[in-house]
């Protein structure tokens, strides 16, 4: 097993006969015990499986925080290779030892789910392409897969909330979910807080403009442009919203700052981005 791949297995005293795998999120690098177990900390799964009598694996998913910050991971193949499938595969072989080792024959019936949200659900859907006969069952929620257009849109978004006079206030932003319910929750027939129907929804930021003084419950300009850039993220194409939105420059097609962030993925030679020129965008 690589040396930066590290795995957790919670064994209830009192077991259910079912094991859970729950994925990581974002880049994971590191193992949170809160992750797998609290719905405080993370809200986004099944809730209190270890209470509920659930074993529990998880993963860093081949690489640790601390000695890799960042996506810098993503330069050494084996870690990369480790987060975008590997990991789970070479982590489950060991982790249903242990589980054997504590339960004995009776961990012969067990059924075996895999779970996880956003990055997670990314990595379920990885399971199901590359090793569906390892889970009994594989639960996607909220899958973080597009990454090119994902991580571009991250950076489309932070540019504009840079802005002088861009960012939303808590306020604001609770103010423009209320209008969003107000015209859009009852589409579906039930006024439940989850618009069923987004397909329909008509809502329109420009709505909200400041006509006099601003106040919580309206967006100035600035306001109103960050508000539209996060209600339409959809694009032509990639490159076109990168260029439009300021993160490759005009002209040369050259990277601005923000793609930093995403420089160790990006500029792996089997993701190399050219612009129209064929001047590459990632150097």
């Amino acid at each position: 097993m690589p040396k930066n791949l590290d795995f957790d297995v919670r064994m209830p005293t009192e077991w259910n006969h079912r094991t859970v795998f729950r994925g990581g999120g974002g880049f994971d690098d590191f193992l949170d015990v809160g992750y797998i177990s609290d719905p405080a900390v993370s809200p986004v799964g099944s809730p209190d499986l270890p209470k509920r009598g659930y074993a529990m694996i998880a993963t860093n998913h081949g690489h640790d925080m601390l000695t890799s910050p960042g996506a810098s991971f993503a330069l050494d193949q084996d870690m990369l290779t480790d987060y975008a499938y590997a990991s789970v595969a070479r982590v489950l072989g060991p982790a249903k030892a242990i589980l054997r080792e504590r339960y004995g024959d009776a961990f012969r019936s067990t059924k075996m789910i895999y779970e996880g949200c956003s990055g997670g659900g990314r990595q379920a859907l990885m399971q199901a392409q590359r090793n569906p006969d390892l889970f009994d069952g594989i639960i996607s929620r909220a899958p973080a897969n597009a990454y090119t257009s994902q991580f571009l849109w991250y950076q489309k978004i932070q540019k504009q909330l840079a802005k002088p006079g861009a960012a939303l206030s808590e306020a604001k932003i609770k103010a423009i979910g209320a209008a969003v319910y107000a015209k859009c929750d009852s589409l579906d027939g039930l006024a439940d807080k989850i618009v069923g129907r987004l397909e329909a929804c008509g809502f329109d930021p420009a709505e909200m403009a400041c006509t006099g003084a601003e106040t919580d419950s309206c967006l100035t300009p600035s306001q109103l442009e960050s508000a539209m850039a996060i209600d339409r993220p959809g694009c032509p194409t990639v490159l076109e919203d990168a260029r439009s939105n300021g993160m490759l420059d005009r002209a040369s097609g050259q990277n601005a700052k923000p793609l930093d962030h995403i420089r160790p993925i990006v500029q792996k030679p089997a993701c190399r981005w050219v612009g129209p020129s064929g001047a590459s965008l990632v150097t």
